[in-house]
């Protein structure tokens, strides 16, 4: 009796102390999971690239925002980092005509963002000091880079990512060293490819176009131009503006799909300026803009139209 009794007592002894800490347990529990208020931070973007159907892409050194024409705003970056494909912060973008996105992380290294807005692939061309990414309408890219010995280097990338070609900046492929500085550089859909060079033997100045197969299609000259050519807007067909300033002036020189000269001009600022951007619009004027580079980096004075 005695023993069937202490039997009775313990088991009722266990239960009252197990529903005793049921309610530390579940306080605990609660503890552990617990969220305080999350800090909204701002978004604000250093660097905005439009796309199609009122699309823009907008970056702030974390996340690549998609803001749609419907009001709709998505990360498609963030969500690519939560997933664990990719850490790398993208600074920069070109918008493609089906909707997607190249990133560029400033140091030649590119995400590829499809329309459903998916991480397609991601490359880093081997060179050791890069020049610069120039993506096409369609995807197709070309990047710019030093690597040791080699010299400058531009890169042919397919639209899968995938390297098609290497190529030497405005020089012949035969030659065992450039003779030819980089200056500015563009990509043309279909996979071509425009380049703005200076010899390193004289004060002239050449434009290049690739084809698709990245062989020299033409081959522009300006000569004695060294001082006044800077940048290079590129037009869809295949044309372009070559664009610079010396001192007051400001000047233009404009080429069609061919090769073939257009029009070369020469316009009077009322001050000294630099060419700080340039841009073909898809109807033919050239934007230029014209301002001071400081310490502290570009200050724009001025747009200009030419048609």
């Amino acid at each position: 009796m005695l023993d069937r009794f202490s039997f009775a007592a313990q088991r009722r002894l266990r239960t009252a102390l197990l529903l005793t800490l049921v309610p530390f347990v579940a306080t605990q529990a609660a503890e552990w999971r617990h969220l305080e208020p999350q800090q909204d931070l701002p978004y604000e973007p250093t660097f905005f690239a439009p796309g199609a159907d009122d699309v823009v892409w907008s970056f702030d050194g974390a996340v690549v925002r998609r803001s749609g024409g419907d009001g709709s705003d998505t990360t498609p970056y963030r969500n690519v980092f939560a997933a664990g494909l990719d850490a790398q912060v993208y600074v920069q973008g070109t918008a493609t005509a089906d909707g997607g996105l190249v990133a560029d992380d400033g140091d030649c290294g590119l995400l590829r963002i499809t329309p459903d807005q998916r991480a397609t692939w991601r490359v880093r061309p081997p060179v050791q000091s890069c020049r610069g990414v120039r993506v096409a309408a369609d995807g197709s890219s070309w990047v710019a880079g030093t690597r040791g010995s080699d010299g400058e280097a531009l890169y042919q990338l397919g639209l899968d990512g995938v390297t098609l070609a290497k190529r030497r900046p405005g020089a012949n492929e035969l030659a065992l060293f450039t003779m030819n500085r980089l200056v500015d550089f563009a990509a043309l859909p279909g996979g071509g490819d425009l380049e703005l060079s200076h010899s390193l033997q004289n004060t002239d100045v050449s434009l290049i176009r690739r084809d698709a197969d990245a062989r020299i299609a033409w081959t522009f000259a300006l000569p004695s131009a060294r001082d006044r050519t800077r940048l290079l807007a590129a037009a869809d067909d295949g044309g372009a503006d070559v664009v610079g300033s010396t001192g007051n002036n400001l000047w233009v020189s404009r080429v069609d799909a061919q090769g073939q000269p257009v029009f070369a001009r020469q316009l009077a600022m009322d001050t000294a300026a630099a060419v700080l951007a340039a841009r073909r619009a898809p109807a033919g004027a050239l934007y230029v803009v014209a301002g001071d580079e400081t310490s502290a980096g570009q200050v724009p004075r001025r747009v200009l139209r030419i048609d």
